[in-house]
């Protein structure tokens, strides 16, 4: 709905699993254009979907039911028909305000969508949910962080009880609107309500990363460099890692042995000496440091990291490693691979320490090189 944030964390989410998005409200738009003869690449982009939404707006008001589910999943079908082994990620609901109004589509929509999913199935569907309306005891402390966000400088024209009024008012609307499509769905169990109050994008994203994570799906996005962190010298065999072309690393410093005090100056030293070839493979061993797998840590709540121990050949494909290790990686995609039984705030504070320097050293070498 209104303020959800769904526009960034649909985009994360495409990005990070390779999805093929379908966004209906963009396919409304371009078969709009096409109607009207404009080219929907032309190099004015901004300046056709200007005309595509007054084109649209116009259509609707003459008739409400020119834009039906029925079209509109035949437009979904012929995009997934190009490509039948995809995995897709759909936006049902547009976000322009007079479609919603008009959003007739998503009445009595169960008979259309079983047809639909006789061939093309759904997995579920997720709806991000600002509780507005909530009367719980939390109620006000949601409409408050609301009215936070939404509060624009009007020049004192407009009051913050009229700002908050409309942000119900187009989530009330937004909410009637989905409502067949959320009772479908749940019905048969397949609705996923994403908590989205806490208008933090990160923290939300980081709840769906642990959520895809353990639906068996991977962070596709291209790997570059892959470190694998040992506690102990004789986990694995030297000779293993050779005939891998698996780099070995001690992280030391002479006379002292490094701490978590110490790690961030430690990462940023051993990734100082990465060749930063694309697709290594590196295994640092940390067992003459003060770090341990249950050495404790705080991380951020916000902090994103993807943990996969199901595929684990894609990250480090030594024989024996399937069930001893699990990969932990970034949005940015730098992936760390730890013993299973590491501390899960310690895998996260390394991962995120390695893809601060990793992308700070690679910076500095595009700068170098310009």
């Amino acid at each position: 709905g209104p303020g959800s944030k769904k526009g960034r964390l649909v985009s994360e989410l495409v990005e990070v699993f390779d999805f093929t998005f379908i966004n209906v409200e963009k396919v409304m738009l371009q078969k709009v254009a096409e109607a009207a003869n404009q080219s929907p690449t032309l190099t004015n982009e901004q300046g056709d979907r200007k005309e595509s939404v007054h084109e649209l707006k116009k259509i609707l008001e003459e008739d409400p039911s020119t834009i039906s589910l029925q079209w509109i999943l035949r437009e979904i079908a012929a995009l997934v028909d190009a490509d039948p082994h995809g995995r897709y990620l759909v936006d049902m609901m547009p976000n322009l305000k007079y479609v919603i109004r008009s959003a007739n589509f998503s009445k009595d929509c169960s008979a259309l969508m079983a047809q639909f999913e006789e061939k093309y199935t759904i997995s579920f569907s997720i709806y991000f949910s600002l509780n507005i309306n909530n009367k719980s005891k939390n109620s006000k402390k949601v409409q408050e962080v609301v009215k936070e966000e939404n509060t624009e400088d009007k020049g004192g024209f407009q009051s913050d009880e009229v700002d908050l009024s409309r942000t119900k008012k187009r989530a009330s609307m937004f909410e009637n609107s989905v409502r067949p499509f959320l009772q479908y769905f749940d019905k048969s169990e397949r609705l996923v309500t994403v908590d989205v109050s806490c208008r933090n994008a990160d923290a939300v994203l980081s709840r769906l990363s642990d959520f895809f994570g353990g639906l068996g799906f991977q962070n596709l996005k291209p790997l570059s460099s892959v470190v694998v962190f040992i506690f102990d010298s004789k986990a694995v065999d030297a000779d293993l890692l050779q005939e891998h072309d698996i780099e070995y690393v001690k992280l030391e410093k002479h006379g002292t042995r490094l701490s978590l005090a110490s790690l961030d100056d430690a990462v940023r030293m051993f990734v100082n000496k990465l060749n930063h070839k694309e697709h290594k493979t590196y295994l640092v061993d940390l067992s003459a440091t003060n770090i341990t797998k249950q050495t404790t840590v705080e991380v951020g709540k916000s902090v994103i990291v993807f943990v996969n121990e199901a595929n684990i050949e894609r990250y480090f494909n030594i024989p024996g490693c399937q069930g001893k290790f699990k990969a932990v990686s970034s949005l940015e995609n730098a992936v760390c691979v730890f013993p299973t039984d590491t501390n899960p705030d310690l895998c996260k504070k390394i991962t995120v320490a390695f893809n601060n320097e990793i992308s700070a050293a690679k910076g500095k070498h595009s700068v170098e090189l310009g």
